[in-house]
């Protein structure tokens, strides 16, 4: 019975394997948006949304990740940190919609992107199908 299940367990994940890496190519990132947009104050409330196409691949196939952080006097990101969004639901034209809220905690200059990459929970790392796709 154990060998069994664990036959059927590797089987499930060898499949999802081939299943993400098939239709990785289709995944583009439509658009990308953050309100307030004009500026923020400490403590105040972000909302940052993406609209995504993920071809063949679910909602639950993915992790769609916020990554901000201070951008130094250089245009270089500092400390960047990445924070998970939320499937919100379909957007239109086969594309789906991710957004997270965070609160502002640091004052100056700051920027963000989107990823996505496959969903780190059937994966020994979060990077081990060597998957990305960048805002």
């Amino acid at each position: 019975q154990l060998a069994a299940n664990a036959m059927a367990e590797t089987h499930e994940l060898a499949t999802w394997v081939a299943n993400v890496q098939s239709g990785w190519p289709q995944i583009s990132i439509v658009s990308t948006s953050v309100t307030p947009d004009d500026g923020l104050e400490v403590g105040a409330r972000t909302t940052y949304r993406a609209v995504v196409d993920l071809g063949e691949l679910q909602p639950n196939d993915v992790e769609v990740q916020l990554c901000h952080g201070v951008v130094k006097a250089d245009g270089e990101p500092d400390d960047v940190k990445t924070a998970n969004l939320t499937h919100v639901g379909p957007a239109g034209s086969g594309t789906d919609e991710f957004m997270i809220e965070l609160t502002c905690r640091r004052s100056g200059r700051c920027g963000y992107t989107i990823r996505v990459i496959p969903d780190s929970t059937r994966q020994s790392t979060p990077h081990e199908l060597g998957l990305l796709t960048w805002a």
